[in-house]
């Protein structure tokens, strides 16, 4: 009985293994596909029908209402933050950063534990539609228990930028709600390349297959 249990427990064992090795192989597929597929993306907004602004467009006014034929595939990095508000009885923060466009909240970084110059350096990408609706950087100070704590916000307009170059910028934060006299900063950078709602369709539909080929693999 001995020699029949252990032997039941190696090959149970194995098929664990060979269970765990397969979740792995998938796993590294799919991250492989996912940058893949990103590269792909940004490969192919690099190319569609792109539109150059000129320099003097800048200091002009703020474009007509939106076009319904025309979006803005916009990347942005959240790169850092310096001399934040302190907002612990340590002397310290934890914050993170969560990025609106307009109203609607579309990103939020992670949270750098006690620190009052964090680096996130993160990115993501996102279609705007209206040059005249900005990005709002809202910091805040993560609390584990109680709500987070607002440590200011600052605002970028998108109509402001050039197309089809990166543009970095360090933004003052306004109501930080301190006393030490200093104003903490967020330095971003974002390049805003226009296209067309076709091509915005055409990436919305290759996000849908690749979402329903992930949960396939793992379902």
């Amino acid at each position: 009985m001995i020699l029949n249990d252990s032997l039941n427990m190696s090959v149970e064992d194995d098929k664990q293994q060979h269970q765990t090795n397969d979740i792995n192989r998938a796993l590294n597929s799919s991250r492989a596909s996912l940058n893949k597929f990103k590269d792909q993306l940004t490969q192919r907004a690099k190319t569609v029908i792109p539109k150059t602004q000129s320099i003097s467009s800048m200091f002009a006014t703020p474009p007509p209402v939106e076009n319904p034929d025309q979006v803005y595939w916009t990347e942005i990095c959240i790169e850092r933050g310096i001399e934040l508000s302190v907002k612990d009885i340590s002397g310290t923060s934890d914050p993170y950063v969560k990025v609106c466009y307009g109203t609607e909240e579309k990103y939020t970084t992670t949270a750098v534990t006690k620190n009052l110059n964090p680096i996130w350096n993160e990115k993501f990408t996102i279609f705007t539609h209206d040059l005249n609706t900005p990005l709002y950087f809202h910091v805040f100070d993560r609390d584990r228990i109680g709500r987070d704590e607002s440590m200011g916000s600052a605002k970028l307009d998108l109509w402001k930028l050039p197309f089809e170059r990166l543009y970095s910028a360090s933004l003052e934060l306004e109501n930080e709600k301190r006393s030490d006299g200093k104003n903490g900063l967020v330095k971003v950078s974002v390049t805003i390349t226009p296209k067309t709602v076709e091509f915005r369709d055409e990436v919305r539909i290759k996000i849908c297959f690749f979402l329903r080929m992930i949960y396939w693999i793992f379902k």
